[in-house]
């Protein structure tokens, strides 16, 4: 069955099959931090400055303050959360950033459940756009896109703009 998302007051529900999974709203300004926290592991900058460590160590808190994990209600969530299976804590995760982030919407959760009609990088195109980084984000998905067709064909890009076989 797969995982729908609606709005219940300010929280997202997602209902999951056999149970839901709420999440509440963070704050704005929380909302700006997850935002900051996202651009940096979606553009590279987290790892290229301080490794996978960091990388992973930014995810978490990420996860962490989407999923809305302190407070008073926040150890019930983890637990919760914890009791997922592995994709579902993915589906969650993504769709509680795509929801709290500042930009976030449930226009974007949708687009996150709706794999046949881009998934994921729709819904971070949205996300992107109407945070006003619409064209940082399709000169990504442009590089991206070119890598996988060249990584494809067996041959990547190299700094000098020829090709490498090497991949």
């Amino acid at each position: 069955m797969p995982i729908t998302a609606r709005e219940d007051g300010s929280c997202l529900v997602l209902d999951l099959g056999h149970s839901e999974f709420r999440i509440p709203p963070m704050p704005g300004r929380h909302g700006r931090e997850a935002l900051g926290i996202l651009l940096g592991i979606t553009f590279g900058h987290t790892r290229s400055d301080g490794g996978e460590d960091a990388e992973n160590a930014d995810t978490e808190k990420l996860r962490r303050m989407v999923l809305v994990l302190s407070g008073p209600r926040g150890w019930l969530r983890e637990r919760r959360f914890q009791a997922l299976r592995a994709s579902e804590q993915q589906a969650v995760s993504q769709a509680a950033i795509l929801w709290n982030v500042q930009g976030g919407s449930l226009d974007a959760v949708q687009d996150l459940l709706d794999e046949t009609d881009g998934g994921y990088p729709k819904a971070l195109g949205r996300v992107m756009r109407s945070c006003g980084l619409g064209d940082q984000y399709d000169a990504l998905k442009t590089w991206l896109d070119s890598v996988a067709a060249l990584s494809a064909m067996g041959s990547t890009p190299n700094p000098t703009g020829g090709r490498s076989t090497s991949a």
